[in-house]
This record gives C-alpha cells, structure tokens and sequence, in this order.
C-alpha cells in the first residue's frame, strides 16, 4: 500500500489513514489528495543483519513533488547484538547439517557397491572425508 506525504507537516500516512481522517470525503480514483504527494518506495539497501538493522528514514523530495523513501543501517548493540550473533551460530549450524544432508543423501546403495566392488575407490572416501570435515564444524 502506497505511502502519501502530508507537504505541510511531512507527516506520513496511508491511504487508509488519510481517508479515516476524512470521514466525510469523497476522494477520486486513482487516489489523490491535496496536498499530499505520493511516496515512492525504494529498495532497502544491503547491511549484515548480524551486526546491523535498518530503519525507514523520512521521505526525502528527490525530484519537485517526487517524494521517495530512505532507509537508516543501525548499528546492534548490546543484547541485540548477541541475540543476533547467537542467531549467526545457529544459521550455520543448520546450513551445515543440510550440507551433511545433501552429501549422505548421494551415498546409495548403488554408489556404495560400486565402490566396494572397486568401479570407484574414491568417491565413497571422499564423500565420507567430505562430511567428516563438515562435522568437525558443528
């Protein structure tokens, strides 16, 4: 839903908002108001979101009566910091076991007799050493 701009008091509202603050108003269609411009979204930028969060800054006019939103990165501190590096440990915990996952599930019955019958002698020590190596991470 779009965002709209009070032009006097920079204030930001919904359509919905606008249209309760006017009860008695009938208002055209495609939805405008005096007063009001439209505010444009624009892509949250990138940030780490271990170590950062973001926040939607003022609309800023960009172009005359071409109104688009910003966005704030914000520093964690504290105990958001550790919730989210605590996070960080248990994302890499399940994209290790998925790994895990992946590897044993290429190990079938097939693909193990053929290396015990010495068609290919190393992939099954491979794949083993491959999740060996993944579990010393966990």
């Amino acid at each position: 839903m779009a965002n709209y701009i009070n032009l006097e008091t920079k204030q930001v509202s919904t359509e919905s908002e606008i249209r309760a603050a006017h009860p008695n108003t009938s208002f055209p269609t495609p939805f405008t108001v005096e007063g009001y411009s439209c505010v444009f979204d624009a892509p949250q930028p990138t940030y780490d979101k271990y170590t950062q969060t973001i926040a939607q800054g003022a609309p800023v006019e960009a172009l005359p009566n071409h109104w688009e939103q910003t966005w704030s990165i914000i520093q964690l501190e504290g105990d958001q910091l550790i919730d989210a590096q605590a996070q960080k440990v248990e994302d890499e915990k399940t994209k290790i076991k998925a790994d895990i996952d992946k590897l044993e599930a290429t190990i079938t019955p097939r693909r193990t007799r053929e290396a015990i019958l010495a068609i290919d002698t190393t992939w099954l020590a491979n794949q083993e050493a491959a999740i060996a190596l993944l579990r010393t991470q966990l």
